[in-house]
């Protein structure tokens, strides 16, 4: 099974971008417009069908191939393919590209002659859209690469008609003891129903590394008990609530509290071993020390308070007969860093906000 990051696509398309039109050409030095979809989607790990040389005044071919080998789509999502036909325009197909700007990629035979990347909304091709289409027999799977971000991930296409539970072990895990969540249509699946679940073309699964437990679990706690205590502590210690000796003392009791937790919690030298949590290549043997939110499909985060800490801000005035410096106006601060997204739709509906199922307020 192909796996390949945002840094590997790129690096196709760079590859494939620039390459001139030649009628009935699948590369390495020229291509058609088909002949590039099989050449790109093969880099991907889709294999699309050769229907041979394709008459640029006879588009049969290709329609019947569509109606045979892929399933249509309303909307254009990544991956999938567009085909265009109008008054000057004849069987002419394209891939719609991941990301936000509506690029799609193909090689016209007029105008340019070259393999392009541009925009599904210039024209000529955004009146001329005839169809949006997705391969049968493939599923998207979106490989999180690590618990705590959505940004480093990896795609794969991986073989429809088959249960979660055999794609996770074949095609995702291949056989490891690697402990993952499994999400579909931005749904978590339980693991005692993933033998039960069989996705489909539409669907688009995404596979999240679970971090740990036990001492990983103890050791985010006293992590947080820190950054609450840091501030005033530091504060009591130099006398001072503000200035480069306040900020260096937060930090001193933040690295000696750290490593103190490290050495009560962390691993030992005679368990260390290679993290099942982190990675599907397992080799770090970091700790994490802070929250980890549960991923809402591809799109965001739900129920999650990441990290948080306490500070204070506060206003001095003089006092002339005391001729001291006296707090005026003090606040007392507690800021969190919370996994929150608007969703893919529509927005955040106002009066539904919740921070762990609680009121915002």
């Amino acid at each position: 099974m192909i796996r390949f990051t945002q840094q590997e696509l790129e690096e196709i398309l760079k590859d494939l971008i620039g390459k001139p039109y030649r009628r009935g050409g699948c590369g390495p030095e020229g291509y058609d417009c088909y002949g590039l979809v099989r050449e790109f989607m093969a880099r991907v790990g889709v294999e699309i069908a050769d229907i041979g040389r394709v008459d640029p005044q006879d588009s049969r071919k290709v329609y019947e191939r569509q109606q045979t080998d892929f399933i249509p789509l309303p909307v254009p999502r990544p991956w999938s393919l567009v085909t265009f036909s109008g008054k000057d325009l004849n069987a002419h197909i394209g891939v719609v590209l991941p990301g936000d700007d509506g690029m799609f990629l193909h090689c016209p035979g007029r105008a340019a002659g070259k393999v392009l990347a541009e925009p599904l909304t210039r024209r000529p091709w955004r009146e001329s859209v005839d169809g949006y289409w997705w391969p049968k027999g493939y599923i998207e799977t979106v490989v999180l690469l690590t618990p705590m971000t959505t940004t480093k991930k990896a795609w794969q296409f991986v073989k429809s008609g088959r249960c979660l539970a055999e794609i996770v072990d074949k095609d995702i895990t291949e056989g490891r003891d690697v402990q993952v969540q499994v999400f579909l249509g931005g749904e978590l699946v339980p693991p005692e129903k993933w033998d039960q679940v069989v996705p489909t073309e539409q669907d688009q699964i995404v596979v999240r590394p679970v971090m740990g437990s036990g001492k990983q679990a103890a050791m985010t706690a006293g992590m947080l008990a820190l950054a609450v205590l840091a501030p005033p502590l530091a504060g009591a210690w130099v006398g001072a609530t503000s200035g480069f000796a306040y900020h260096l003392a937060s930090a001193a009791v933040m690295m000696g509290g750290g490593l103190a937790l490290n050495a009560l919690v962390g691993a030992s030298e005679g368990d260390r071993g290679p993290s099942q949590h982190y990675s599907f290549e397992p080799q770090t043997t970091a700790t994490v020390g802070s929250m980890v939110p549960l991923v809402y499909g591809t799109y965001g985060v739900r129920g999650a308070l990441i990290c948080s800490y306490a500070g204070s801000t506060y206003t001095t005035k003089q006092h002339v007969f005391l001729k001291k410096t006296l707090i005026r106006h003090a606040s007392d601060l507690y800021h969190v860093k919370i996994a929150y997204s608007d969703g893919p739709i529509q927005g955040i509906v106002e009066g539904t906000e919740k921070v762990n199922d609680r009121e915002v307020d």
